[in-house]
């Protein structure tokens, strides 16, 4: 319908630490408790696009909130209440369609608007935010292009309390970036024929690895904040592309080739690589 409201509240994961455990040798893993809270409201415009608006919250250090479980509490007020402790979210997101073939989107998320720094500083707005347009049917009848890019502001998802970060076994929920990163992708694909897809993808991340650019929260308290890409810039860029064949119909062969070019280099890896898998598609 043109109206749709969706609720959950579930668990996650906090970070690990390994307990010793006389029958498991070095001890086995545990996990602190934590939790997600997440509402959307999504209005459709028809065939012209959506407007969604969320709001979302992570706690942890004690069992299920009840002011939680209620879909139609206002997060925001709500964690407010229960004295400024835990890790809460707005969201918004716009899908444009003007078009045949045409779809504009963009989504902007709001960590600790108008409040405090994690310190108890003056009031600030950090965000993470993306835009993407895509184009199928162009230039090729059977294909696509599509570029986006993504911005995360310093400390965004992060929180003064290690397990209220935007994480499942500190992993990130949103976009696999850190905070005080951007990105910026292009892709094309193109369906020569029925049982051919063609991908290219390219990608180029900046991430600023200082005090800001991880999950940990870790130096909120200093002043003035870090500036967005402001110290130690990392930069990465990947190529890669796909051939899929579907031999079957329920069966696809693909072949990915990329390069992978760092500056410096952070992590191995850099360079060409190769991937070849078989998969069985669902029905």
């Amino acid at each position: 319908g043109p109206v749709q409201f969706d609720a959950i509240h579930g668990s996650l994961l906090g970070p690990s630490r390994f307990r010793i455990d006389s029958l498991h040798e070095g001890g086995i893993p545990v996990h602190d408790p934590k939790w997600i809270a997440l509402h959307r409201l999504q209005i459709g415009f028809g065939r012209w696009g959506t407007l969604g608006l969320s709001e979302s919250v992570i706690y942890g250090e004690r069992g299920v909130e009840l002011a939680y479980l209620n879909p139609l509490m206002f997060y925001k007020s709500a964690e407010h209440a229960l004295d400024d402790r835990d890790n809460s979210f707005l969201g918004g997101d716009l899908t444009v369609r003007p078009w045949r073939g045409a779809m504009l989107f963009g989504s902007l998320l709001i960590d600790d608007v108008g409040s405090k720094d994690l310190g108890g500083h003056q009031p600030v707005t950090r965000s993470s935010r993306q835009v993407a347009v895509r184009q199928t049917g162009w230039p090729l009848t059977d294909g696509h292009v599509g570029v986006r890019y993504t911005r995360i502001d310093p400390f965004v998802y992060s929180h003064r309390v290690l397990n209220n970060a935007y994480t499942n076994q500190g992993y990130n929920l949103g976009p696999d970036l850190l905070p005080n990163s951007d990105r910026i992708e292009a892709e094309a694909g193109w369906w020569p024929e029925s049982r051919l897809f063609l991908l290219i993808h390219g990608a180029h991340t900046r991430h600023s690895g200082g005090i800001g650019g991880d999950l940990s929260g870790v130096g909120a308290t200093l002043r003035p904040g870090p500036a967005f890409l402001g110290d130690s810039l990392d930069k990465t860029t990947v190529v890669e592309s796909l051939i899929e064949l579907r031999p079957a119909r329920r069966l696809a062969v693909r072949l990915r080739l990329g390069y992978v070019w760092q500056r410096p280099v952070v992590v191995p890896g850099d360079g060409l690589w190769g991937r070849l898998t078989v998969a069985v598609l669902e029905r």
